[in-house]
């Protein structure tokens, strides 16, 4: 499966289908094999080559900040893993966590000076084994 828009393009292999959602800032697909979705939007944004990894941490936070404010009433959210790192062109910031209604997540931005990508991962705590399979595959499949 192949999609793209004016912010990214993605290849995708297996199982993996659009979600067709209306009046949607984001794009969303699904694996029924994998047991997980992934929700990705592109922001497009000028940033200047050296404040790409300040973009990038802030992002992460504000990405973090949101699953603590989503969560429903005494469900409690759990960050595992936080990492920013060097693209060739940018910056990535990751992180993993789980929450105590059975949902296991994983986010990868890719900020870049022209754009930056937005990924979320999700999936039952049960197929939490499939998210790094998904996350590899949808980041070898992405271009910007």
């Amino acid at each position: 499966m192949t999609y793209s828009d004016p912010d990214f393009s993605l290849v995708l292999s297996g199982d993996w289908v659009q979600v067709r959602l209306l009046f949607a800032e984001h794009v969303v697909f699904r694996s029924e094999a994998l047991g997980l979705h992934v929700k990705i939007m592109g922001i497009t944004q000028p940033v200047r080559p050296e404040r790409t990894r300040l973009v990038a941490t802030k992002l992460l936070e504000e990405s973090i900040r949101r699953e603590h404010a989503a969560a429903k009433a005494g469900v409690t959210v759990t960050i595992t893993k936080q990492e920013i790192y060097a693209l060739s062109d940018g910056t990535a910031g990751t992180y993993r966590g789980f929450d105590s209604s059975g949902r296991s997540f994983v986010t990868v931005e890719h900020t870049r000076p022209i754009r930056s990508v937005l990924m979320f991962f999700e999936a039952p705590t049960s197929n939490a084994a499939n998210l790094d399979q998904a996350v590899e595959a949808i980041v070898q499949g992405l271009s910007q």
